[in-house]
């Protein structure tokens, strides 16, 4: 009898294990069979508004439109005809003129004590191949004074070159005094040839061709001579 019940016992313990092992082995099984499951349809219906409102290239394109845009504008708005016997046209940050540019806007800008030198001196520049409508020089006294002034002013030896050089023609008797103080005095040797040439407007003053021969005959620059005795000879 003990041995019947232990035989019993031992039959029951086989057969429970046999109905839990093998449906947890059947599922293992499956499970390692299957594979990788794509992501449900709604957590890609959720993924896909996310995607759609992360449009990163779209600040990038628009960003260099613009950019091109401004570009396109700028260059536009520059006039690329020169003068037909003037400088070329000038655009600046703080001053833009052409060859349609009035001259009282021209003097205006020439005397503007808020404007880069570079920029009023151009203006002034300018001028210099215009005329009032009664035929008169456009570079009036008043702009004379303000070029002298600005001679004064300026470091830059080139820069007082080109202020002469603006005024060459004109024959506004103010300028004689500085211009033969440059022409005698100056430092740089292209102020000292840009006087010498507009020295040649007053030519027939004594104090000018006493200048002039004084410079043709002993200024150190070659440049200098040959403009003092340019002038000089008319």
């Amino acid at each position: 009898m003990r041995l019947t019940a232990l035989l019993l016992v031992a039959v029951f313990l086989v057969l429970g294990v046999l109905v839990f092992w093998r449906p947890t082995r059947q599922s293992g099984e499956a499970a390692a069979a299957s594979p990788a499951s794509p992501a449900s349809p709604a957590a890609a219906a959720g993924a896909a508004p996310r995607a759609e409102s992360l449009d990163l290239a779209a600040p990038e394109v628009l960003s260099r439109g613009e950019l091109s845009e401004r570009r396109e504008s700028a260059l536009g708005a520059l006039d690329p005809a020169a003068p037909p016997e003037g400088p070329a046209p000038l655009a600046t940050a703080r001053l833009a003129i052409d060859h349609e540019t009035s001259n009282d806007e021209l003097r205006k800008h020439a005397m503007d004590l808020a404007l880069l030198a570079e920029d009023r001196i151009l203006a002034a520049e300018y001028l210099r191949f215009r005329e009032e409508a009664d035929g008169s020089d456009a570079r009036t006294s008043e702009l004379v004074r303000s070029m002298i002034e600005l001679a004064a002013l300026v470091p830059d030896g080139e820069m007082r070159g080109d202020i002469w050089k603006a005024l060459e023609g004109c024959r506004d008797p103010a300028l004689v005094e500085p211009l033969i103080e440059c022409l005698l005095h100056d430092g740089e040797s292209v102020a000292r040839g840009e006087a010498a040439e507009t020295l040649g407007a007053f030519v027939a003053d004594k104090r000018v061709r006493d200048a002039l021969q004084l410079a043709a005959d002993t200024d150190p620059s070659p440049d200098v001579r040959k403009e003092a005795r340019g002038s000089l000879d008319g």
